[in-house]
């Protein structure tokens, strides 16, 4: 069981709390850069994306907002990528990151 960066607070919130505190918590339709099958937010945490979702079988999208307060030098970035595994010509949601810097 997981708990806050930094901190190792337990989550225990609804799922609307959750998902707008750590999974939405940026406008990443409008303000983000957008890549695929590229890594655009790197911090310190472990990144076992092609661990858990091989490069053969799945793609990803990434959003990436590189910072929201100007006065934190883009030490607020954070990314939400959207894993796709690959079913012959199509593809299906398989999975949902969010990541961003942590101290």
């Amino acid at each position: 069981m997981g708990g806050v960066a930094g901190s190792g607070e337990i989550i225990e919130m609804p799922y609307a709390e959750y998902r707008k505190r750590f999974v939405y918590d940026a406008d990443f339709l409008e303000d983000a850069k957008l890549a695929a099958n590229k890594v655009l937010g790197e911090g310190t945490t472990l990144d076992n994306l092609h661990e858990v979702y091989p490069k053969e079988s799945h793609d990803f999208v990434e959003y990436y907002v590189d910072g929201i307060d100007p006065d934190v030098d883009g030490m607020d970035w954070r990314s939400l990528r959207l894993v796709f595994e690959k079913i012959g010509n199509d593809h299906a949601l398989a999975g949902i990151i969010h990541d961003q810097w942590t101290p």
